[in-house]
């Protein structure tokens, strides 16, 4: 019989005694053996508040989430990113958690905005993101947005950085002159 023992910081010593024959089919054709770590120390609680759909991802895995979202981390410093591709949203950064700590993550508002231009055959990316031809209605979270405008048939393209505000109801543009 074999003994095996692991302990890594962290986390409650674990192990077990076993023999080869006492291991799964499986076990013996992965060649690897799972051991289920128990914290030594109480998990954080981050708390993802957004008046919108969005997509937590923290260390590969992903969460969905919406207003007040709970979710347990291990103490230790977290990379997250947070999508909201229906509200053009995106943002990563470094979250550090104590055992026990309740960390808030609150995303901007979104507003509803009509995005324009004349001539109006013009098709409009948002963010690098396609959109449609103007005029479209969309929804913005608060904040800086870049937005281009293509008009094909005058062979003309303008970039514009518009800071979208609560206030915010319209994004205009005119076609560059020649």
């Amino acid at each position: 019989s074999y003994q095996l023992g692991l302990q890594l910081e962290g986390y409650e010593p674990t192990g077990f005694t076993f023999s080869l024959e006492e291991l799964s089919q499986e076990q013996r054709a992965a060649g690897s053996l799972h051991f289920p770590l128990v914290s030594s120390a109480p998990p954080g609680i981050l708390v993802v508040r957004a008046g919108y759909p969005v997509l937590v991802e923290i260390g590969g895995r992903a969460h969905d989430a919406a207003e007040g979202t709970e979710i347990e981390l291990m103490p230790g410093e977290h990379e997250i990113r947070i999508t909201a591709p229906e509200v053009f949203y995106s943002r990563t950064e470094r979250v550090t958690l104590e055992s026990e700590q309740r960390r808030e993550l609150v995303m901007p508002p979104a507003v509803e905005i009509t995005v324009g231009a004349t001539p109006s055959n013009c098709r409009v990316e948002v963010d690098g993101r396609p959109v449609d031809y103007v005029p479209v209605n969309l929804r913005l979270t608060v904040g800086p947005h870049d937005f281009t405008f293509h008009w094909d048939t005058l062979g003309e393209s303008l970039r514009v950085t518009e800071k979208i505000t609560l206030s915010t109801k319209r994004v205009f543009v005119a076609a560059p002159e020649r």
